[in-house]
């Protein structure tokens, strides 16, 4: 039994999702980090609209999230080290001759560094005996394409137009929950118990990067990928921790991003401002937003 749910979990993380709503987003993002009530900031967060300035006339960005637990050694390694990381593994698949950028080379090279970072850090944390450990929600996004991985319980959101003024959420990622049927069968598979909704007694999590001691558990680092068309002009795109969603739903993120003026200068920064404004009322966890506007 255990081999068979073993497979059905190595099966699961062999299936990412390629979808068809159709976003679209600007370069001058919003960001904005606080500690909130907790004790220490772990919260660490990303956004660098020009990756690849010197690749022909194609324009990439990236945006993430990384929600550290138990020390920030994790979030802020990644924070850190995502960047280059990812521009050298990009590099290393582009054809020099070409000015575009496909999404499956992006797609392999967010998993490449996401895999190459997992097991830097590991080795980081056992020399140090480090038990931190990170979510990962990052975008690249580009004029054609956006592709978004995600890694933990932070998550990436769309804000799209319903054919009128309204701005609807459209989740871009799924939260990696201990209770879910796949995951609970990794879990246990690994000699893990899951029950309550978390591993062996404490952590809400089946998916992270870092937690050495949890490795052995079934608490991987393989991101769920999935890969979105940028066509829609009216689309916010918000990354936030989940921090963000202890004060507010998806939706009442949207709907703060339709009742900002469209034509205020650092439109994301606005938005940004006010959800994390909102959410601060009620929310007792760490919060980060980076909020990426329409193209204008």
């Amino acid at each position: 039994m255990k081999k068979l749910l073993a497979l059905l979990a190595l099966l699961e993380l062999l299936v990412s999702s390629v979808v068809a709503v159709e976003v679209s987003t600007g370069w001058s993002s919003g960001h904005l980090s606080i500690q909130g009530r907790r004790r220490y900031q772990e919260d660490r967060l990303l956004a660098l609209a020009d990756l690849l300035a010197d690749h022909g006339d194609s324009r990439v960005g990236v945006f993430a999230i990384f929600d550290g637990h138990i020390g920030s050694q994790a979030s802020e390694f990644l924070v850190q080290n995502f960047e280059p990381k990812l521009r050298a593994n990009l590099r290393g698949s582009l054809d020099a001759s070409s000015s575009k950028i496909d999404a499956g080379v992006v797609r392999a090279a967010l998993e490449k560094t996401i895999a190459e970072l997992e097991s830097s850090f590991l080795k980081e944390a056992y020399k140090n005996r480090w038990p931190a450990g990170s979510t990962a929600c990052v975008a690249v996004v580009t004029d054609e394409f956006m592709v978004v991985a995600n890694v933990g319980d932070s998550r990436a959101i769309a804000c799209v137009r319903d054919g009128g003024e309204k701005l609807v959420a459209k989740a871009l990622t799924s939260d990696h929950h201990p209770e879910l049927p796949a995951e609970k069968h990794r879990i246990e598979a690994a000699g893990g118990v899951v029950r309550f909704g978390v591993i062996d007694g404490h952590f809400p999590m089946s998916r992270a990067i870092g937690d050495l001691p949890l490795k052995n558990h079934g608490v991987i680092a393989t991101p769920d990928v999935s890969m979105w068309t940028n066509t829609n002009k009216d689309g916010f795109i918000v990354l936030a921790s989940d921090g963000l969603y202890e004060g507010m739903s998806e939706q009442e993120v949207c709907d703060i991003a339709a009742m900002v003026d469209p034509t205020t200068s650092e439109l994301g920064q606005a938005v940004a401002d006010q959800a994390v404004r909102k959410a601060s009322d009620l929310s007792r966890d760490n919060i980060s937003i980076v909020v990426i506007p329409p193209n204008q």
